[in-house]
């Protein structure tokens, strides 16, 4: 499990983290299938991002819900998995419950 870092990020890059997240998961066909397949939601409302906070969250916590995806998409995009927790509680507001 991740720690969650002090380091507050702004509500663009956690913005940017959910594009960032969409796009990995349409480079890797395998997490693509298994995110339909656990969430129910499909491809095609994964083009809402850009403005429903709850599509975020879900894909967010996807990611947030498997060490090694966390890492291999943190380690992708350059950034620390903590910053993927840190988005999800800007885009939500609250607070992780792991």
């Amino acid at each position: 499990m991740i720690g969650i870092t002090n380091r507050s990020i702004s509500k663009e890059e956690a913005h940017s983290i959910c594009i960032e997240a969409v796009q990995y998961l349409a480079g890797h066909a395998e997490d693509l299938e298994r995110f339909i397949t656990l969430t129910g939601m499909m491809p095609d409302q994964l083009r809402d991002i850009v403005n429903d906070d709850g599509v975020k969250s879900g894909v967010l916590d996807f990611f947030l819900s498997d060490d090694s995806l966390l890492c291999a998409f943190a380690e992708t995009i350059g950034r620390h998995p903590e910053h993927v927790a840190s988005a999800r509680m800007v885009i939500t507001g609250e607070p992780l419950s792991m």
